[in-house]
């Protein structure tokens, strides 16, 4: 945790000195996600949530990205969730858009 913290800090000032280089690569969304879902849900779960995972079943198994900072921004978002209720549950919804013409 320390070290993702450290990692975002770095980030943070990487992107006020505008030298945050994006690094897209072919990743496969399962595996992203099965690995979010592994930290997430035990800090629900100590908290007494449940923890929710819906995906668009539209949506490729292999996606084009950056997948590091796509990764940072779930993990802040979803911390937050659990962090921010109280009782109930949090769900992560993955949808897919698409768009005409590419």
């Amino acid at each position: 945790m320390l070290l993702a913290l450290i990692n975002d800090i770095l980030d943070m000032s990487k992107m006020e000195s505008g030298k945050m280089d994006i690094v897209s690569t072919t990743y496969d969304l399962g595996a992203m996600l099965s690995e979010l879902v592994g930290m997430i849900w035990n800090r629900a779960k100590s908290k007494g949530l449940e923890f929710h995972v819906d995906v668009d079943q539209t949506l490729p198994s292999q996606l084009y990205g950056d997948e590091v900072r796509i990764k940072q921004i779930l993990i802040n978002v979803l911390n937050n969730a659990v962090k921010y209720t109280s009782e109930g549950s949090v769900t992560l919804l993955i949808q897919c858009e698409r768009l005409e013409n590419g």
